[in-house]
C-alpha cells in the first residue's frame, strides 16, 4: 500500500512537471558513494538523468546532506 501511494506522489509530480514544461527538481544525498556522490555524480544519479533524456524531460538534481 505505501509503495503504492509513493508511486501514486511521484507519477502525479511527474505529470505536473511535463505540463509545465519546467524541470523537475530532485533532490539527491550526497553521502552514499558509489551512488550517490557530494559533486551530484554517482550510478544513481547517472540512471535518473538517462531515464529523463530518454524521455527528452528537464531535469535538475540537487545535492543534499543525508
Amino acid at each position: 500500500m505505501r509503495v503504492s501511494a509513493i508511486m501514486d506522489f511521484c507519477l502525479l509530480t511527474l505529470a505536473d512537471a511535463v505540463a509545465a514544461q519546467q524541470p523537475l527538481h530532485v533532490l539527491v544525498e550526497n553521502a552514499a558513494s558509489p551512488y550517490s556522490n557530494p559533486d551530484g555524480t554517482g550510478v544513481a544519479n547517472d540512471v535518473v538523468r538517462a531515464a529523463f533524456d530518454v524521455v527528452g524531460m528537464a531535469l535538475k538534481l540537487t545535492i543534499v546532506q543525508w
